[in-house]
């Protein structure tokens, strides 16, 4: 078989084994039209459970538009290591949703979903930061900027 052939053969597979984007989605990742507002944000572990930890925050989102209403909060977000996924924040309204997360990297994950009446899509807006359980020096107040875009 010629370097050719055996060339598009692994492009062909690799093709037929990538994951498929769900039906009516589009993802991108240039920034949201605003940013996630972080305070009071405190992340500890136990002491001698580093597997154990516990975040609570309050959040609140900035920048405004048709599919991006401001939202500002603060609405509490609280969850632990526990948590496997993203975990609800205090409830905003029926339109719109506030999810954090904190997997075992210590990379804040951030969530705002908001349904546009008008044209019937879901919006959701995701945001990263990085932090560390049990650090003096970890900001308690900062800003994260939305990172990519989401359409349901």
């Amino acid at each position: 078989m010629h370097f050719s052939a055996l060339l598009a053969a692994g492009a062909a597979t690799l093709a037929a084994a990538a994951p498929a984007a769900q039906q009516g989605t589009t993802t991108s990742t240039q920034p949201g039209p605003g940013a996630f507002e972080v305070s009071r944000f405190h992340y500890v572990c136990a002491i001698g459970e580093p597997q154990y930890c516990r975040w609570s925050f309050d959040l609140a989102v900035s920048g405004s538009t048709p599919n991006h209403p401001a939202l500002p909060g603060p609405y509490y977000c609280e969850g632990s290591s526990n948590n496997t996924f993203f975990t609800p924040c205090s409830s905003v309204s029926q339109t719109q949703e506030l999810l954090a997360y904190i997997p075992d990297d210590n990379v804040l994950q951030l969530q705002y979903t908001a349904l546009n009446y008008n044209n019937g899509v879901t919006y959701a807006y995701f945001g990263e930061y990085q932090t560390q359980p049990n650090n003096p020096y970890q900001a308690t107040n900062f800003t994260v900027a939305e990172s990519a875009v989401k359409e349901y």
